[in-house]
């Protein structure tokens, strides 16, 4: 892929793959961007690095699906497996994951997990609970045992799925009209940051583009539609910045070409809600989860 500047109102050629998994491959305008090493990052929120732990540097994902074989017949629990996968239950609802500790979440949905420098990883878990929704978080050594359960996101409502960013953050998004995204701290360390520049609609999940700084987001509605967050700055902590930027809304020509348009009205505070904003923007029929690799979005609906 090559990429060249572009401005917004001009139409970004790029293909749409049609089928059970949509990939936009989609470009902006190269911003004076560049990554950062992970170890050196902080929380969102904080002001130093006194009493946060270290976090390690991600290596570069690649895939490894080539080298995963077919699933085989299904276990008492309906479930499949590739030849050389194991499976164990790690936490139920409404009990506690450790003898007298953190009592898991009820309706689990979207998460993922984060490396950590002992060896081991946290896996955070969405609630999608009505009114108490919210974020936990399971700590695993390196051997895979549990060793902590803990609560990073509170007092939100219906938290389906979301995203990781590359500084080792948790992006959680409510679906529900004019839902939030917030950004999570899987160390539970620092607390949780509402990020109103994302927008306010019925998320779904989010990914974010390292190499040209923008957040994708997909909305789950009916009728929804594919937003992404370009952002112009940094942090204070040399973080794509999650305030500063704009949000835009995809038109998808009939040959396949991208374009962006500003939505003029993120937080939704009119009367028009966010996705009927630009009457030129494709809508999707549930937008889904989303994921940026090697340049690419893959869009599920």
């Amino acid at each position: 892929m090559t990429t060249e500047p572009q401005h917004t109102e001009h139409p970004t050629r790029r293909r749409v793959v049609h089928g059970g998994l949509a990939s936009l491959a989609v470009l902006v305008a190269p911003a004076a961007i560049s990554g950062c090493d992970s170890s050196k990052r902080r929380p969102p929120g904080s002001e130093d690095d006194t009493g946060t732990e270290t976090r390690p540097t991600v290596p570069k994902l690649r895939s490894l699906i080539d080298e995963i074989g077919p699933l085989g017949v299904a276990d008492a629990d309906g479930i499949r497996l590739p030849a050389g996968f194991s499976i164990r239950v790690v936490a139920r609802s409404g009990q506690p994951v450790l003898p007298d500790g953190y009592v898991w979440h009820f309706w689990p949905d979207g998460g993922a997990t984060f490396a950590t420098a002992d060896g081991g990883w946290i896996y955070v878990s969405n609630s999608e609970l009505p009114i108490t929704g919210g974020v936990s978080a399971l700590r695993f050594d390196a051997d895979g045992g549990i060793i902590d359960a803990y609560r990073i996101l509170d007092g939100t409502n219906i938290n389906c799925a979301g995203g990781p960013t590359p500084w080792g953050t948790w992006l959680s998004c409510e679906e529900v009209g004019e839902g939030r995204v917030f950004e999570t701290d899987p160390w539970g360390e620092v607390d949780a940051v509402e990020r109103p520049a994302l927008g306010r609609f019925k998320h779904e999940a989010a990914t974010i583009d390292p190499e040209l700084g923008c957040v994708y987001l997909s909305e789950d509605e009916t009728d929804g539609c594919f937003y992404r967050f370009v952002s112009s700055d940094f942090d204070a902590d040399g973080n794509l910045s999650l305030t500063e930027g704009e949000l835009q809304v995809a038109v998808v020509d009939d040959g396949g070409g991208v374009s962006w348009l500003p939505v003029p009205d993120p937080l939704a505070e009119g009367d028009v809600p966010t996705r009927q904003q630009i009457s030129e923007a494709t809508v999707f029929d549930g937008g889904e989860g989303i994921w940026w690799f090697e340049g690419t979005v893959y869009l599920s609906t």
